[in-house]
């Protein structure tokens, strides 16, 4: 009888200890299969980290060198007046193929590939002036447009036009081409002299 109470306190007593009010959150209780007893308590195992998956881009570094110095304008003259005669014959009919030069003046049109970006020159710029297959830097001292008078004077005066082709004004040299309104006959209503010296 006494085995009897026994074995039934021992089966209530594992009910009570098995009960879910009785488990804690932190404990398992592993049986072994076929067994009426509790054969160990063992700590339940932490639960795994969530990782929120993520995805991210990031731009590659561009580590070369970065050249901001625009590229240096380059002229390149390719015809030579020997006269005063024969400056004023090229001048009314001047090639769209080349850069003339007559004493300290080279000139020709502004078309773009002889004279287009000279309106781009600025005071202290190196420029490179190419004469005869020689290369030769030269910087810019001063920039001036002058009109054109219905004469075919600058600003007026009969004689400008002549002291900087013959003296290009004290400069080394003058690089000159139209500026203003086009007249759409090669012409144009001002002038634009680009002054420089040699380094």
């Amino acid at each position: 009888m006494v085995k009897l109470i026994f074995s039934i306190f021992i089966f209530s007593l594992i009910g009570v200890i098995t009960s879910p009010e009785f488990l804690m959150a932190d404990h398992i209780l592993a049986k072994s299969p076929g067994a009426d007893a509790v054969l160990t308590v063992e700590p339940e195992p932490e639960p795994e980290p969530v990782v929120e998956s993520t995805v991210s881009y990031t731009a590659p570094v561009n580590t070369a060198p970065v050249n901001t110095a625009p590229a240096m304008a380059n002229y390149q003259v390719s015809y030579y007046i020997g006269s005063a005669a024969e400056y004023e014959a090229t001048a009314l009919n001047l090639s769209y193929n080349g850069l003339y030069k007559y004493n300290k003046m080279i000139y020709g049109h502004n078309s773009y590939n002889l004279l287009g970006n000279l309106s781009n020159r600025y005071v202290g710029e190196t420029i490179t002036i190419t004469e005869g297959g020689v290369a030769r830097q030269y910087q810019v001292t001063a920039v001036q447009t002058y009109q054109k008078t219905a004469e075919g004077f600058l600003n007026g005066d009969a004689k400008l036009m002549g002291r900087i082709a013959n003296t290009a004004l004290g400069y080394d040299v003058a690089l000159f081409t139209c500026a203003g309104v086009s007249y759409g006959n090669g012409d144009a209503s001002h002038r634009l002299v680009v002054f420089a010296n040699a380094q």
